[in-house]
């Protein structure tokens, strides 16, 4: 079973981040390992460049394949319409 919701962001502070939060500023903040870092960085990323590229604000979510309740992870794909 899928849940999708509308999921909106502030475009205009999204790009913001995109423009000037460099990985330096977020590693200073970091507690973990730099490596870990560049990844956490990198999710941060992808996620705010593709809620600004992408005028579609619907995101669906899944649970793992078997379960029907618990954690919910997003959809790789995007939802092209809304389901509601």
């Amino acid at each position: 079973m899928a849940v999708v919701i509308e999921e909106k962001i502030n475009k205009k502070r999204a790009s913001f981040l995109l423009d000037t939060y460099t990985f330096e500023h977020f590693y200073s903040t970091w507690e973990g390992t730099k490596a870990d870092a560049k990844k956490e960085h990198a999710k941060i990323i992808k996620y705010l460049s593709s809620k600004v590229k992408d005028e579609n604000n619907f995101v669906k979510y899944n649970y793992i394949k078997g379960r029907t309740d618990g954690r919910l992870f997003g959809d790789k794909k995007a939802c092209s319409s809304k389901l509601v």
